[in-house]
């Protein structure tokens, strides 16, 4: 028996990519935020995701999806190839290759309860909702909660005591006042 545990191969945990983690992050929003009552529910009005075009995150979130255990709440995925077209959607995602973009994709979200989250530095305090940053190895999470709140959406304690919160100085007022 010693001579087998010698000559085996020590089992190695899965090594998760950054991609992996900040798909994982995309997919516990679903959990740990809430949109008001009348925007996403689980049957007849599904939530409906966006992305600019397909990246290695929403890769690793549509296999998270795919699994049996995933939430309940039914999600679609749609590639969305104008950033107007994001006022259409529940929740937005957009990677780092679309910071140029970012401050569109919040002009048409403005003022509605759709959830924006990017890993593009300085998105949370420019007046997006979340940004997944990376420091140093780890994958951090910054709510700018007076825009998620502001917009109608709610973010559990749970995401709370783990996300650092951060304001958007430059955006006071412009959350009560949607662009028409």
């Amino acid at each position: 028996m010693v001579v087998s545990l010698l000559i085996t191969p020590p089992v190695q945990a899965k090594a998760f990519s950054e991609s992996d983690i900040k798909a994982a992050f995309l997919y516990y929003f679903l959990y740990f935020i809430s949109w008001p009552d009348s925007d996403v529910d689980n049957t007849s009005n599904p939530l409906k995701f966006c992305v600019l075009d397909a990246n290695p995150v929403t890769q690793a979130l549509e296999l998270i999806l795919a699994s049996p255990k995933a939430v309940n709440t039914v999600v679609e995925r749609h590639v969305i190839s104008d950033p107007a077209e994001a006022a259409t959607c529940n929740y937005v995602y957009l990677d780092s290759k679309h910071s140029a973009s970012a401050a569109l994709v919040l002009a048409a979200t403005r003022g509605k309860a759709i959830l924006t989250v990017s890993d593009n530095d300085g998105f949370a305090s420019a007046g997006g909702m979340i940004e997944l940053k990376r420091e140093s190895n780890k994958v951090k999470v910054r709510i700018n909660l007076e825009v998620l709140s502001g917009y109608g959406l709610k973010a559990s304690s749970k995401l709370l005591n783990l996300a650092d919160i951060v304001s958007a100085p430059d955006l006071q007022g412009a959350i009560n006042d949607p662009v028409e």
